[in-house]
């Protein structure tokens, strides 16, 4: 009988790489179990057990606490599984000098998103020294929500040029005292609540704008940031205080595609009209995400109806989450599908999947499992 060859591989590579992808990046256990059957199977499966970490105290079915010292540990001792993350989250009400330590380690990640009180940083663990050591050549999106010096986030954006989009909590005093005018000029996509949007949008072609409508905004926004929203193609306005806000800047998204109103509580049907009138080059109209309510109540049929009559010939879509008892229904209207002046809900199942997937690519909404 022939001896088998041990110095080939006992599959072809690509057969390792088939198996790998059949599984869920979700499923750590199984990913964990292939990178020790084998060297192949290590190859293709620690790229994706280590892509993505996130860890969120409110949400422990995510990652536990134990799991997330494991992950730490590991990347901070080893430099070649360091190398293969490339998103990083944690959300946490606790300090841990752990996180401090691995952070300078993830040199390729390209999203870090971190979230700490005010407790949770300790005098021994400065935030400005790790982001003074830190130094990220890919990173390209920015998420922070820690109190810190703002100084020490400027000098942050100095050193990371390539950053294309932020997500930034800041008091109103800190963000209206630090202009941006030499930082962050490939950005492109910016969130946030008004101080943020008016301190980082002027001088820039920020094309997307995530508005945080939490707090009330009583205060006219400056001329140069209106004259800066002229840019915007995607608008999300998330909270109660929406009106407020879209009230100011409606007559100066000239170029605004998509509108997107996310986690209200209230409605208002007569000013959505007004501004939808305002929008010369609106496609797509989006009230609800998967994560919030609309807030709405009453036909999505004739909601539909009277956004197209009241929008532009631009605009093909809109897409509604429905709230019915304790379900939530997503709908989807295509103004293609008029007849007899009223607006029909698109049947074709292949036609409303392919639209979500589609804008869930594109980030215009979340995807369900996110």
């Amino acid at each position: 009988m022939a001896q088998m060859d041990k110095s080939r591989p006992l599959f072809y590579i690509d057969l390792y790489r088939n198996v790998v992808e059949l599984i869920d990046p979700a499923d750590r256990q199984t990913l964990t179990s292939l990178c020790l059957v084998c060297h192949n199977f290590y190859l293709e499966s620690a790229p994706r057990l280590y892509h993505t970490f996130r860890y969120s105290q409110a949400r422990t079915g995510k990652f536990s606490h134990m799991q997330h010292m494991r992950f730490l540990e590991t990347v901070a001792t080893s430099t070649r599984c360091a190398e293969l993350v490339r998103s990083y989250s944690v959300f946490s009400s606790s300090g841990q000098p752990e996180v401090w330590n691995a952070l300078p380690s993830l040199t390729n990640m390209v999203s870090l998103s971190m979230s700490y009180s005010e407790d949770a940083i300790s005098p021994q663990h400065p935030i400005e020294q790790v982001l003074d050591k830190s130094a990220f050549p890919r990173l390209e999106f920015f998420a922070w929500n820690c109190v810190t010096k703002a100084e020490a986030l400027c000098q942050f954006f100095q050193r990371h040029p390539g950053l294309r989009g932020i997500f930034i909590i800041w008091s109103p005093g800190d963000a209206e005292a630090l202009p941006f005018p030499d930082t962050l000029p490939k950005l492109e996509c910016l969130k946030g609540e008004t101080p943020v949007i008016t301190a980082f949008i002027v001088g820039r072609a920020v094309e997307r704008v995530i508005w945080l409508a939490h707090q009330p905004s009583l205060a006219s926004l400056p001329p140069e940031t209106l004259g800066a929203l002229r840019n915007v193609r995607h608008l999300v306005l998330k909270g109660p205080h929406w009106v407020m806000i879209l009230s100011q800047i409606a007559q100066d998204l000239h170029r605004l595609e998509v509108l997107q109103l996310a986690k209200l509580k209230h409605w208002n049907m007569d000013m959505l009209i007004s501004t939808i009138k305002m929008l010369p080059c609106i496609e797509s109209m989006i009230v609800g995400d998967y994560r919030g309510v609309c807030g709405w109540s009453s036909d999505s049929h004739r909601f539909a109806v009277d956004i197209f009559k009241a929008g532009h010939s631009t605009l093909k879509y809109v897409y509604i989450k429905e709230e019915a008892g304790n379900r939530f229904y997503r709908r989807f209207f295509s103004k293609w599908a008029l007849g007899d002046g009223d607006a029909q809900v698109l049947t074709v199942e292949s036609v409303r999947i392919l639209m979500e997937e589609h804008w869930i690519k594109e980030g215009v909404i979340e995807s369900p499992s996110s």
